[in-house]
């Protein structure tokens, strides 16, 4: 999850890979890419470094999460969050799957399948992810001044890839689903897993999630990665992925707001 979310993100992030956390700053008003993926702090000095974190967003300013993991230290590290004003806003299931086991689901009828390999391809990627309605309160994922600097870091990305990274389902012309894999950190990780609202409830969740999976096998990986969502879950289990702990997720808005609350 490091390599994937501090080194192999879709836009350059400043990535702080500190002795004891692993973080990153983005652009402003950013949380989904302005994060903390592991922090192994000792109880005596946990409060001091949270504070002093929290107040390199805040100088930002930007609204910032963290990936608290069973294995991140001190063991109430949430405590030490709150205290902070970096407050819980749900969890995420890591899982995982031997992918010598994945099993390819049928695709839905008039379900296209396309690997990315263009600027063209990167757009209609965009468009998915840029169309579907996002939690109330978090900022868009790809704003418009994003989108060419996503562009760009691609085509470069795409140059150098042993396999397509991305991936967008097509159905009655139109873009409806997206997914994205990285091969960072010696596993296969899908993120930006998407699907239409008016396109799901088909199997088009399934066709498109496992399409990198397999292309990654066909490399060579053995196992496959994710953090699943409430509405993913139960399609993940069923194409074979198994839960292997759960992060709980905080956020920290400057001046302090419970995220969300304005």
């Amino acid at each position: 999850m490091v390599a994937t979310r501090l080194l192999g993100t879709e836009i350059e992030v400043d990535a702080r890979l500190d002795s004891d956390a692993s973080w990153s700053v983005s652009t402003p008003d950013d949380p989904l890419r302005s994060q903390v993926v592991s922090a192994r702090f000792r109880p005596e000095e946990a409060d001091r470094r949270i504070a002093e974190i929290v107040a390199a967003y805040d100088a930002v300013p930007t609204a910032h999460m963290w990936w608290v993991a069973p294995f991140h230290t001190p063991a109430d590290l949430g405590v030490h969050l709150e205290a902070a004003q970096v407050y819980p806003v749900g969890e995420a299931p890591a899982m995982a799957l031997d992918l010598r086991a994945l099993v390819e689901p049928p695709a839905p009828a008039g379900l296209e399948i396309r690997p990315v390999t263009d600027r063209h391809g990167v757009l209609d990627y965009l468009t998915v992810l840029r169309a579907d309605p996002m939690v109330p309160g978090v900022p868009p994922l790809y704003s418009d001044e994003s989108v060419p600097l996503v562009l760009d870091r691609a085509e470069a990305e795409m140059a150098a890839a042993p396999t397509p990274t991305r991936y967008v389902g097509w159905l009655d012309g139109r873009p409806v689903a997206t997914v994205r894999l990285s091969l960072a950190g010696g596993a296969a990780g899908i993120y930006n897993v998407d699907t239409l609202p008016d396109a799901r409830g088909r199997g088009i969740g399934a066709a498109i999630r496992a399409a990198p999976l397999l292309a990654a096998r066909a490399l060579g990986y053995r196992i496959g990665t994710l953090q699943s969502s409430g509405l993913g879950f139960g399609v993940y289990r069923r194409l074979g992925f198994t839960e292997q702990f759960r992060y709980a997720l905080y956020v920290h808005v400057p001046g302090g707001a419970r995220f969300g609350s304005g």
